[in-house]
């Protein structure tokens, strides 16, 4: 971690840094007990260590310490403890630091050791580093590694301090940046031990929360939610990503919080969390960029040069380029100055050979009367290659055939007959990941 943010951690020993089940940590603590831990831990000052751990005070000031011993640090959030023994396998884990609820630290011995040249070269350097875990189009697990103190280059320049929910998971890139973010301006990380729209609404209310980041799904939710029996008028940014927002939903959100700004955000676990300006509060079209980023189109797809790009994947080919853009994958609109999203490549269906972006279903459906959620995707077919299927969750309890009597006559009256779903299922089950995506897989 750089001197220059720890020592504005010092400067502002005072003031409110963390609220974590209920208690206030401050920026003088956490100063404290980086300092303490650095000197205490048991672990080599550049070895691979697992943090094993949710949000909460001794998490972050472990994650600072680490980088500053010149570890390279693999954050393992909860929901992806089933994984860990091949995560930590991949990311040749030699020690684990495991937290408990009550914020007590284990020292585990795992044993890996470092082969990886990639990781090799970090812990020569001294520079610490950052393994995040992102899931390919077929569901594999792809290890990327940041250089640490270019990550963390990212926030020398404070921002304007609010008080914020890190929403986005620990092990997870927008989560990353959004405590990166607020401690390195001196602004408040209001620390959710659960993620459900009335508990994250609790925290809105009590703690005068500023600025929340989520995902789509989990804006849908809330609007679905009872949040009007809460005070929320704290609220001055809705920010959403890491999937794409339907239309429907962004309406519906816009309508619901008129006096908040909700700003689209962009960002890979490869590159990090991108600046961004959404062109209005109810518009998807966005302008992509910053220091240290460009943005270019390629046959209608997304590439990227970042300064603070990943160094690379540890099982998986590199993503980018000869001349070093990297491919992002997304299939992109563009419009002047602005872009809009249509969807993952890997997500679109082609069906006798036609291109159907499961999003566009997924707006129209969601429009629907008692849809509470819906996912589109493909499915083989002998004939046509695939066939598009919905899956949907309703308020109500209409049966499968009258619910796909209706949505099939609403749909063909605006869409191509290849693109109307022609296998429809009814769950109770959430469409949800643990991390509030769509679950499409």
């Amino acid at each position: 971690m750089p001197e220059v943010i720890l020592r504005r951690f010092a400067g502002w020993r005072e003031r409110a840094a963390l609220v974590w089940q209920g208690q206030t940590f401050t920026y003088g603590w956490l100063a404290d007990e980086v300092a303490a831990l650095e000197g205490s831990l048991a672990v080599g000052p550049r070895s691979v260590v697992g943090l094993n751990a949710d949000y909460s005070p001794r998490a972050l000031a472990l994650l600072f310490a680490l980088l500053g011993r010149g570890c390279v640090v693999v954050p393992l959030a909860p929901g992806s403890r089933p994984q860990r023994d091949a995560l930590y396998a991949l990311a040749e884990v030699g020690t684990e630091l495991v937290l408990d609820d009550a914020d007590a630290l284990t020292v585990v011995p795992v044993g890996h050791a470092v082969t990886q040249p990639m990781l090799a070269e970090l812990l020569d350097r001294g520079t610490g580093g950052l393994v995040l875990f992102s899931s390919g189009s077929a569901g594999k697990i792809k290890g990327v590694v940041h250089d640490g103190a270019k990550l963390v280059a990212r926030y020398a320049t404070p921002r304007r301090p609010a008080v914020i929910i890190p929403f986005m998971l620990f092990d997870h890139i927008g989560g990353m940046n959004t405590v990166l973010h607020t401690l390195s301006s001196g602004g408040t990380a209001v620390l959710a031990k659960e993620r459900s729209p009335e508990a994250i609404c609790r925290l809105i209310a009590a703690h005068r929360v500023e600025v929340l980041p989520a995902t789509p799904t989990f804006l849908n939710l809330l609007l679905l939610s009872d949040h009007h029996s809460h005070d929320l008028s704290s609220l001055q940014i809705l920010g959403y990503g890491a999937e794409r927002m339907p239309e429907a939903t962004l309406a519906r959100l816009t309508a619901a919080f008129p006096g908040v700004h909700i700003n689209q955000n962009y960002g890979l676990s490869e590159a990090g969390i991108l600046h961004t300006r959404s062109e209005a509060s109810g518009s998807l079209w966005m302008k992509l960029g910053g220091d240290g980023v460009e943005v270019r189109v390629q046959d209608g797809l997304l590439e990227l040069k970042v300064e603070t790009a990943m160094v690379g994947y540890l099982n998986e080919a590199s993503p980018f380029t000869e001349d070093g853009w990297l491919k992002t994958g997304d299939r992109v609109e563009v419009r002047g100055e602005y872009i809009r999203v249509l969807g993952r490549e890997s997500d679109i269906i082609i069906v006798g050979g036609e291109k159907v972006y499961p999003a566009e279903i997924e707006d129209l459906i969601a429009q629907l009367p008692d849809v509470l959620d819906v996912v589109v995707s493909g499915e083989p077919h002998a004939i046509t290659g695939n066939i598009v299927k919905a899956t949907v969750q309703l308020a109500s309890g209409e049966s499968r055939a009258e619910f796909r009597r209706r949505m099939s006559a609403a749909l063909t009256a605006a869409l191509p007959g290849f693109k109307v779903p022609q296998k429809v299922e009814v769950t109770t089950e959430p469409l949800h990941t643990a991390r509030w995506k769509k679950r499409r897989a």
